[in-house]
């Protein structure tokens, strides 16, 4: 079973970008977009409208990749 790609990645991925330059994009670290991508963390509440408004993705979407608690 091929896993899908998290959208995130696929997004930064697609354009180039490194987790660095997005992380500049969105006002977090890059440390927080490889959390994010690998499903280690999901964005807090307070970062989904940057997320939206840079990517075009919406956050929710993170909850399917989260790794179980």
């Amino acid at each position: 079973m091929v896993k899908e790609k998290h959208p995130l990645r696929a997004y930064r991925e697609s354009r180039g970008l490194s987790q660095e330059a997005l992380a500049a994009e969105l006002g977090v670290t890059g440390m927080t977009i490889y959390r994010w991508e690998k499903g280690r963390r999901i964005p807090q509440r307070k970062d989904w409208s940057r997320i939206r408004l840079v990517t075009g993705i919406n956050p929710a979407e993170f909850a399917a990749f989260a790794e179980p608690a």
